[in-house]
């Protein structure tokens, strides 16, 4: 079922009106913490670090599963290098991002920083393995 959001859909985990659901860690996490909700395995390719008795959808007997939820930082195309690498050096992966590093992992991210080449082939290698699972389902935009 097709749902405007991660919040309806967790309404409706959390109700029983949705058997199974897939989130990321920092939209889950609360509500595991607190009891409402039940955790079957991660997603990801290894366990996750706020969770690590949680075994992998690979270890639950799904060889070969892997989806992870990422976020980037990014700038307009014009933008000059320089307050690029500023915003690495404070953000989640820079030196000057401990207190960062330590607040996403306390809600169960897991930080890490690439600098623009290696974020673009990131970037670049999930839009073929995603776009070849688009085109395979057949899935189109409304």
């Amino acid at each position: 079922m097709p749902y405007r959001g991660a919040a309806p859909a967790m309404t409706d985990l959390i109700a029983g009106r949705l058997q199974l659901y897939f989130d990321n860690m920092p939209g889950v996490l609360p509500q595991l913490r607190d009891g409402r909700i039940r955790a079957l395995a991660v997603a990801g390719a290894t366990r996750a670090a706020a969770l690590p008795e949680l075994p992998t959808m690979a270890e639950s007997g799904l060889p070969g599963f892997e989806a992870s939820s990422w976020f980037g930082l990014a700038a307009p195309g014009g933008t000059p290098p320089d307050p690029g690498r500023a915003h690495r050096r404070g953000g989640a992966g820079g030196a000057g991002g401990a207190g960062l590093r330590t607040k996403l992992a306390a809600a169960g991210a897991e930080p890490g920083a690439l600098d623009a080449a290696g974020f673009a082939s990131f970037v670049a290698a999930e839009r073929a393995r995603w776009g070849r699972v688009v085109q395979a389902s057949g899935a189109r935009a409304e």
